[in-house]
């Protein structure tokens, strides 16, 4: 790499010279300093000036500054698909949302349906086993997770006591 010590700011350098490798080290680097935070770094010229004004650090903050949420153009409402692939919805003052302010939607659907919140421990099955199908018909509740195990134990022909 390069030694930062002997870079001025202003220096412009092939990107094959201070150890990029994307474009084929032809494009055109310069030293330049974030214009927030003061953090020199290398960055790719275009049209004869720096393409960005800021570091990736403050870049992000300003990021996260701007549009969020409802404002932001692609809101969708809050509706998010988990890893496990089950909806969540966006509710922070639900009294179990999630770190992030989230609710699993067929808990949602199941609450409304029972006009109460779910008590810990019960759980919410969906009846076709399909995550993204929270119709009301679709839903059964049951007391505890270990009710829920036995219904899945008979439904696979398995003998439960």
């Amino acid at each position: 790499m390069d030694k930062v010590k002997d870079i001025a700011l202003g220096e412009i350098r092939r990107g094959c010279d201070i150890g990029r490798k994307g474009g084929g080290g032809t494009s055109r680097y310069i030293r330049h300093a974030c214009e927030h935070c003061g953090k020199e770094r290398w960055v790719i010229l275009a049209q004869g000036r720096p393409k960005t004004a800021l570091c990736h650090t403050c870049a992000g903050k300003a990021h996260g500054l701007q549009i969020k949420r409802e404002n932001h153009p692609k809101w969708i409402g809050g509706r998010v698909i988990s890893p496990q692939g089950y909806a969540r919805l966006l509710m922070h003052k639900h009294p179990y949302c999630d770190v992030n302010g989230y609710v699993l939607e067929h808990h949602f659907v199941m609450e409304e349906m029972l006009g109460r919140y779910l008590d810990p421990g019960e759980v919410v099955h969906h009846e076709d086993d399909n995550p993204l199908n929270n119709d009301p018909s679709n839903l059964r509740l049951f007391p505890s997770q270990a009710a829920h195990r036995r219904f899945h134990s008979r439904k696979r022909g398995f003998r439960v006591n």
